[in-house]
């Protein structure tokens, strides 16, 4: 967040209070510090994708988190610095910003805490704001908020505003702060031998639109939940619903969601039974503003995370409008470190439309320990079909495998291998392509390893489009403080999703060295 000539202030006090620190934690044994600095330089060169702004330039990335314990209080804050060179376009910003910084005091039945903090309510389905570094966001809630445990019931009260980090790491372009204003209340209560029972509301106001087109967004969302954490030997089961109201261009709208989550222990197996419905329900932050002719990230941020019940990496064309069914069966095969399990998910995309997009995913796999924990060899297999009104939409086939093997008491050797085959349309428009990433290295404990990284991507041939990609890695463990990481070549970019987060990642050519130093 930018805050000026008084936020490089605030970044002063803070960071001498940082290095004072630890003279003071002489004179109080009470006081705790922590430091974590990590140093990232980047060199970009032509990546051979469709974009011309994202090659040839380089970045510093430099993060110092900072957290210290005094006398009941908790801090922690965050700053950050971005430097670029030969930037391709405005979009691209170098800054410097106190990024995180937040303090909670904790009593017997009460806390309080103010400024920074990842928050979520629920399953996510009313407000979720977490660091999701695969997705390359960082979105936290600052404010304040009260914590008040009496007895058996347990309540939790927060005002505030968004607080995006100002880096899209995937795209190294600019994010800035839209501080949308963001409240709630989560109620819960301990139902004894039936659970935990409790409601909650969130509020959140955005700005949808630019310049005379632009309105504000209200949304008011409602829930209650039902929390059952194996009360017995054989049942555990979960249960939320929601309804979301929006008010936009002066329409008022109703959205309802709700989930079930059960899981059945008998023996060595479990079988879990998860269904889900959405209809229209996540919640948008204000879109990024034009500066100079261009956005600088173009991202869709939402402040909710609907659950998907696919696998975490699979993509989900609209994880908001879905009514799914997932039935898993896993077995543990005595004791020969050996587990297998089975898994099947019936999905209907975009539930409220016309002609929905039904699909059905089914896949199996297994987990194997052996040498006493130090190996293990773990993979898993399966289809997807889908299709809309009777037309195949899109089929894919994949498979997975991580090997790791003890060689020696410190040396070990690590393979890991994905691949995707997919066929989206049909006839004419058919476009069948392969993705595919294998990475094989030897890791030294206490020392550090060397990898190398193949990646393969054909869906967009031609016009000089790399398909091929290789890349090596090096991590190297200078001491119990600095740890050293490196990675030169190129890497496979394209549609990747993560929990139901699905962006483009740009495809990498260069060399990258990450320095991260603890105190």
């Amino acid at each position: 967040m930018r805050r000026g000539p008084l936020l490089l202030g605030l970044v002063a006090v803070t960071a001498g209070a940082g290095f004072a620190a630890p003279a003071r934690a002489q004179e109080a044994a009470a006081t705790q510090l922590q430091v974590t600095s990590t140093t990232v330089v980047e060199q970009h060169t032509d990546n051979q994708d469709d974009a011309t702004d994202n090659d040839d330039f380089g970045i510093v990335v430099q993060r110092l988190n900072l957290g210290a314990v005094s006398n009941g209080l908790e801090f922690t804050g965050r700053l950050d610095g971005v430097r670029f060179w030969n930037e391709p376009s405005a979009a691209y910003g170098s800054y410097l910003e106190l990024e995180r910084l937040g303090v909670v005091w904790r009593g017997e039945s009460m806390s309080l805490n103010a400024g920074d903090d990842y928050l979520q309510v629920g399953r996510g389905f009313l407000l979720s704001l977490r660091k999701n570094d695969e997705a390359g966001l960082d979105i936290a809630f600052r404010g304040v908020g009260v914590d008040v445990d009496t007895g058996p019931v347990h309540s939790r009260l927060f005002y505030g505003k968004s607080n995006f980090a100002n880096l899209d790491a995937l795209t190294q372009r600019s994010i800035v702060d839209v501080n949308d204003q963001i409240s709630g209340a989560v109620i819960t209560a301990d139902a004894g031998d039936f659970g935990t029972v409790g409601l909650q509301t969130v509020a959140v106001s955005t700005r949808i639109g630019e310049d005379a087109t632009a309105t504000d967004g209200n949304f008011t969302g409602v829930g209650a939940t039902w929390d059952l954490p194996a009360p017995t030997a054989w049942m555990s089961a979960y249960v939320e619903a929601n309804l979301l109201q929006r008010e936009l261009y002066g329409k008022t709208k109703s959205h309802p969601a709700a989930l079930l989550s059960t899981n059945f222990f008998v023996g060595d197996a479990t079988l879990t039974v998860e269904a889900v419905t959405v209809e229209q329900f996540g919640v948008e932050s204000t879109p990024q503003p034009t500066l100079e002719g261009q956005k600088p990230s173009t991202v869709e941020v939402f402040y909710t995370q609907t659950p998907t019940l696919e696998r975490p990496d699979q993509e989900v064309l609209d994880a908001n409008d879905a009514n799914a069914l997932r039935t898993r069966v896993d077995y543990v095969v005595g004791d020969s470190g050996l587990s297998v399990y089975a898994n099947a998910l019936l999905r209907e995309q975009g539930q409220s439309e016309p002609n929905p997009t039904n699909q059905v995913h089914g896949y199996g796999g297994w987990e194997f320990g052996y040498g006493d924990g130090a190996s293990h060899l773990n993979g898993s297999f399966g289809a997807r079909d889908e299709q809309s009104d009777g037309a195949a939409v899109a089929s894919l086939k994949h498979a997975d495998l991580d090997w790791v093997q003890m060689l020696s008491g410190r040396v070990s050797l690590h393979a890991n291998a994905k691949a995707e085959d997919w066929k989206k349309g049909a006839g004419a428009t058919e476009n069948a392509y392969l993705r595919a990433n294998a990475i094989v290295g030897l890791d030294l404990r206490g020392i550090g390893g060397v990898a190398f990284e193949y990646g393969h991507d054909d869906e967009k041939e031609g016009g000089g489009r790399r398909i091929d990609f290789y890349a090596g890695h090096i991590n190297y463990e200078i001491s119990e403080a600095f740890t050293l990481r490196g990675v030169g070549g190129s890497q496979r970019g394209g549609l990747k999703c993560v929990n139901g987060v699905c962006r483009e990642y740009p495809s990498f050519s260069g060399g990258r060295l990450e320095l991260i130093a603890r105190f």
